[in-house]
């Protein structure tokens, strides 16, 4: 019967061809319609044989429902159907609620959890342990540099220079007493730069002393942050709200480690992976290849029989109904098809399939690491900080004007860059120095007032002094200004000298108290990383659970024992029949395809030859 239909179905695309490229017929359309029709024509045709070849090979045993339903949801490996039972599916369920409820939360409480917990865990790291605060305290309240003597020095120094020049200048000069001035001068100005500016370069010293202390200070900003945010209300409720919500995801993972098929849920979890797991480029169809789009091919295939080109083709205009008693099991077929399509919904089934793939590797995670039970330890953690937040801080608004300060010394670093490069300016690290002396004191007596005048009118660099004085004089007064403001700012810090203590006593108590938990700390942080580590499910993924126990169980539809697909018309005599065909190797019937199809092509090639020319 069978091989009967298939070559009506060849005669049947002989006519069809005939009619569309024959020469005694009317001039062949090349317009887009009518290649759209014989598009469609060939395609009813392709159904129908593929339909019947279906057929054969299910009933011959070469072929099995599993295998076209395997197709169909572009499942790999048949067999996989048989590797789960409705126990398994049930389990499977289990376990990607299971994931859901420890994964249950936003990721940003994970990350605010793991960091506030660390900030407990660095005051212990607190600097106030090795640094005295007092004497910091102190070293800024003895601050001073004193500018008294070279302010004096250089105004003398201006004086004199001044009388030297009008004596110089002048057409009566006194010579004598402009000597006497320059003995003066002399003098005020080797006093200047040989001892009273390397007093100052010592004063600078000093400053990168107070730079290290005002450093140790800043320290302490932080641990007055530290202090101030553990004992806020704010951060201790939050945190022990996020440490609650962890509760569930411990009391969760403990459930899971102590299931005893653990090994047998993962396994079967990864058979349902695979199941639903759809691959970016699939595999070429072999059986469905007439039937792409699955129901909707097969339906469309049996509103075919009743087209009028059809019946004209295959049984010279009348009803095609031995063909439709023989595709009568297909109509069984395409039903069940159905029923898949409006289940195995493109959409749910990348989400069930995304939970399924994160549960799996959470799953892994979690018999891979082992991880400890944190209950007890969470329930520590909690007691302490709400311990801590109910400590009351009344000197909370002047602990946040000493972090102001402290976060703040531009008066004490302006100061210091001004004194660095007054320093380091050429005026006062390159001037000039071994010719200052225009005649040896020691031989001083040995020249008249004539000649050592003359020497100084005709030696003495007048300009680069007067601009050497006036800058020091200029940088002196900007120096001074910076240093009264230093002391200023020093004297607001050092009054907050006895808060500080008792701030710095109440950081230490603190320190003490969170460090008698500090490994409980570590094994919640631990326990956090791990759960920021596990894939989370989505809302969706955990809402669409359910729909996995409908997706696996489609495999009890189409067991062997299923619904059967063999003709429901009477069989032909004996001496008719078509002999049943061997269960053959899947080599084998490749071949047998690929000979048949090839036999085909050349048939078809020759044909469209014959008629074209």
């Amino acid at each position: 019967m069978y091989h009967y239909i298939l070559v009506l179905l060849v005669i049947g695309i002989f006519i069809l061809l005939h009619s569309l490229f024959s020469k005694s017929g009317p001039k062949r359309s090349n317009d887009p319609e009518s290649i759209k029709t014989i598009e469609e024509k060939t395609a009813t045709l392709a159904r129908l044989i593929n339909a019947i070849s279906i057929q054969n090979e299910i009933n011959s045993g070469s072929v099995t429902m599993k295998e076209v339903i395997a197709e169909v949801l572009d499942v790999r490996n048949a067999t996989l159907f048989d590797t789960i039972t409705e126990k398994d599916i049930s389990d499977v369920v289990k376990a990607v609620k299971t994931v859901g409820s420890i994964t249950d939360r936003p990721a940003q409480i994970i990350n605010e959890t793991t960091e506030k917990l660390n900030k407990v865990l660095l005051l212990g790291n607190s600097t106030l342990q090795t640094f005295s605060i007092s004497q910091m305290f102190s070293s800024l309240n003895g601050f001073d540099i004193h500018f008294g003597s070279i302010a004096s020095g250089i105004h003398q120094l201006i004086e004199n220079l001044g009388f030297i020049v009008q004596e110089i200048e002048s057409s009566n000069p006194n010579k004598k007493m402009t000597v006497e001035h320059y003995s003066k001068f002399f003098f005020s100005f080797y006093n200047l730069h040989r001892y009273a500016l390397q007093v100052l370069k010592k004063g600078h010293e000093d400053v990168k002393d107070i730079e290290k202390t005002l450093g140790g200070l800043n320290s302490l900003v932080v641990d007055i942050e530290k202090y101030q945010l553990l004992t806020n209300q704010t951060f201790s409720t939050t945190l022990i709200s996020s440490l609650n919500s962890l509760l569930s995801s411990a009391v969760s993972i403990k459930s899971w480690l102590n299931v005893n098929n653990k090994t047998h849920v993962i396994k079967k979890l990864e058979y349902m992976n695979q199941i639903m797991a759809t691959r970016v480029f699939g595999h070429d169809k072999k059986l469905l290849i007439g039937f792409p789009k699955h129901s909707k091919d097969l339906a469309e295939m049996f509103e075919n029989l009743e087209e009028k080109w059809l019946k004209e083709s295959l049984n010279k205009g009348n009803a095609l109904d031995k063909l439709k008693r023989v595709l009568e099991p297909m109509s069984k077929i395409q039903r069940e098809l159905v029923s898949i399509d409006k289940i195995w919904i493109k959409s749910i089934r990348e989400t069930c399939a995304s939970a399924v793939r994160k549960s799996l590797s959470s799953l892994k995670l979690l018999e891979k690491t082992k991880p400890i039970d944190v209950s007890d330890s969470l329930s520590k953690v909690n007691t302490t900080f709400g311990n801590l937040g109910s400590i009351a801080d009344d000197n909370s608004a002047a602990l946040d004007e000493l972090k102001r300060l402290l976060s703040s010394s531009e008066p004490f670093t302006s100061f210091s860059n001004q004194l660095a490069g007054f320093l380091e300016s050429p005026e006062i690290a390159q001037f000039p120095l071994n010719n200052f002396s225009l005649f040896e004191i020691n031989n001083r007596d040995e020249k008249t007032d004539d000649d050592k005048f003359n020497l100084l009118k005709e030696r003495l660099a007048i300009m680069n002094y007067s601009r050497n004085f006036e800058f020091i004089k200029e940088q002196m007064e900007i120096l001074q200004s910076g240093k009264n403001k230093v002391t200023d700012y020093f004297q607001k810090i050092v009054g907050f000298n006895n808060i500080t203590n008792i701030t710095v006593a109440s950081i230490r108590k603190l320190i003490e108290i969170s460090q008698t938990v500090k490994s409980d700390i570590m094994a919640v942080k631990s326990f956090v990383q791990l759960l920021n580590e596990l894939s989370t499910l989505s809302r969706k993924e955990r809402e669409i659970t359910d729909e996995l126990t409908n997706k696996a169980s489609i495999r009890t539809n189409f067991r062997p024992s299923g619904p059967s697909v063999r003709p429901s018309v009477r069989r032909p005599s004996a001496s008719s029949a078509v002999r049943p065909v061997r269960p053959r190797t899947d080599r084998f019937v490749r071949f047998v395809r690929f000979v048949r199809f090839v036999r085909f092509v050349r048939f078809v090639r020759h044909a469209l030859i014959g008629w074209a020319f």
